[in-house]
């Protein structure tokens, strides 16, 4: 029953449309009303609050807050909320590193992702912390874009030029799939999955052009 649920969710979200997403929502409330410790309920709800025009991040925090009330190192939970941290609140959490030293995977792609959201916490806080954090998201993962280019563009500026240049050219080169500007009527947005989210804003395997300018 639960599987049913979720993939009725999927399709009717599928289309990205604000009134058919929100039926989607509706959907796994009602479910969650009975089903409280349905976790993939759960982050699916929060990752479609992470779509126009919603972007509630008062939700999303409040699903995955939920999520890690029973298991507080659920890795997905927490990379959600760093989502949020970053991308809605500009790192504005100063108690959230605590929260990300208690995630926890056996992937080794997810782990790679949880010290790349600990490098953007100490990106304006301490610049030493935040290269350790993507040296250890690289060691995790070689095959992830967005931690070679962030670690390049630290080095850009300390002035090691061509260790940085070449640490950025790494990053571009992991890049699977790049949707171009000249294309922006033909993208296909993924607005259901979270693993298409983290390889957008975490691994960088999956962007657009302009996303990159922002890394």
């Amino acid at each position: 029953m639960q599987n049913i649920i979720l993939k009725q969710a999927r399709a009717i979200a599928h289309s990205g449309d604000a009134i058919d997403i929100e039926q989607a929502q509706q959907l796994l409330m009602n479910h969650l009303t009975i089903n409280q410790y349905d976790t993939e309920a759960w982050l699916l709800l929060a990752r479609l609050e992470c779509n126009p025009p919603f972007y509630d991040q008062d939700r999303i925090i409040h699903y995955v807050q939920h999520v890690l009330s029973y298991d507080p190192s659920n890795a997905y939970a927490l990379l959600l909320w760093a989502y949020v941290d970053h991308y809605l609140m500009g790192n504005s959490d100063d108690d959230f590193y605590d929260k990300l030293c208690m995630a926890h995977s056996d992937d080794w792609e997810i782990m790679s992702m949880l010290e790349l959201a600990k490098a953007r916490y100490f990106e304006l806080r301490d610049s030493k912390k935040c290269e350790e954090a993507l040296k250890k998201s690289i060691e995790y993962c070689s095959t992830h874009a967005m931690n070679f280019y962030m670690l390049g563009k630290m080095y850009v500026k300390q002035g090691k030029i061509k260790e940085g240049n070449l640490l950025i050219e790494h990053g571009l080169q992991n890049i699977q799939r790049l949707r171009r500007c000249q294309d922006v009527d033909t993208w296909q947005l993924d607005y259901v999955s979270i693993q298409g989210l983290l390889d957008e804003f975490f691994s960088g395997i999956s962007t657009n052009e302009i996303a990159i300018g922002g890394w």
